[in-house]
């Protein structure tokens, strides 16, 4: 969680390049994706039916992920839609 925190602000800071923050967005979904898949082999490991259940802090950590990653993933559909408004 260190890094994608680290990545993420490094990702929404207007006082970085272009350059910068482009690099800690794509630094930022290599490290989330290896851990969505780390942790989606978990869930898939889980029996519900025998009352398998996650612990506050893997719920905690899934929901902060994905909300990070939605954001980043908003902003650069923004960006594609901007730069394509301003090219016509």
């Amino acid at each position: 969680m260190t890094k994608l925190d680290k990545y993420y602000l490094q990702s929404i800071d207007r006082n970085l390049s272009q350059g910068e923050i482009e690099k800690a967005k794509r630094e930022y979904l290599k490290v989330a994706r290896d851990l969505l898949r780390r942790m989606n082999a978990k869930f898939d490991a889980l029996n519900l039916k025998e009352g398998a259940t996650l612990s506050h802090t893997e719920t905690l950590l899934s929901i902060h992920v994905m909300t990070m990653m939605a954001d980043m993933l908003a902003s650069e559909h923004q960006a594609h839609e901007d730069r394509w408004e301003y090219a016509h």
